[in-house]
């Protein structure tokens, strides 16, 4: 488990945890800011504060955005699958890596994470979800032939060692995502198929968040 949330819970809490921030908060900022930009306080002030606090407390986003939907009494929302909606609208800067031989890698991710994301639209939909599948499996092993190449092209044993972590728990969540489908076509938990695919986007994340902050300096 990824070792920033270590205080969350299971995987799949850490993941949605994890996706709060990038995905349902910071996307709200920005379209505050662009809407009125008299407000005083920038975005960049804002998601520097939620920043630090989450890195702190790693489950705060979920929790902030947990009271208020309370506060709303929006009692039918999913979080699971609101959230996996959002990742086709979230902005890749924040897990782009600048440097050339992380072209692929950088496009395979986002393509995964895209396809991901139209899940809760087609689930309903037996013909148009296994099409999904078939195009989920594929971008998960076009993102780890992406993976498999950069360790031709790094020279430091230690980054190699943590993104062969990163990897390895990355197949073990694509192992489970698999399990799931299998479960839900059997017994129908849509929730849980969205919340393996959160997990799948995280463990994305969190591989394109380790090499920029090793090699994207």
């Amino acid at each position: 488990m990824n070792t920033e949330c270590e205080n969350v819970g299971t995987g799949a809490e850490c993941a949605l945890a994890s996706l709060i921030l990038p995905n349902l908060i910071l996307p709200a900022l920005s379209k505050t800011e662009r809407d009125d930009p008299s407000i005083p306080v920038s975005r960049s002030s804002i998601k520097n504060v939620f920043t630090k606090i989450d890195a702190l407390l790693p489950n705060f986003a979920y929790e902030f955005i947990n009271e208020l939907i309370k506060l709303n009494e929006a009692k039918n929302i999913n979080m699971n699958e609101m959230v996996l909606r959002s990742e086709k609208f979230v902005s890749s800067e924040e897990y782009f890596i600048k440097r050339s031989e992380f072209k692929e890698l950088n496009v395979r991710a986002k393509q995964l994470k895209l396809i991901l994301s139209r899940i809760p639209d087609e689930i309903g939909d037996r013909k148009a979800f296994l099409e999904t599948i078939k195009e989920i499996a594929a971008a998960i092993k076009k993102k780890l032939d992406a993976v498999n190449n950069l360790f031709e092209t790094m020279q430091s044993m230690e980054i190699k060692q943590i993104l062969d972590l990163r990897k390895r728990e990355f197949v073990k969540y694509s192992k489970q995502f698999s399990n799931t489908l299998k479960a839900y076509f059997r017994q129908g938990q849509s929730d849980e198929v969205y919340s393996a695919a959160n997990c799948l986007i995280s463990q994305t994340n969190l591989i394109l968040k380790t090499l920029k902050e090793y090699c994207d300096n």
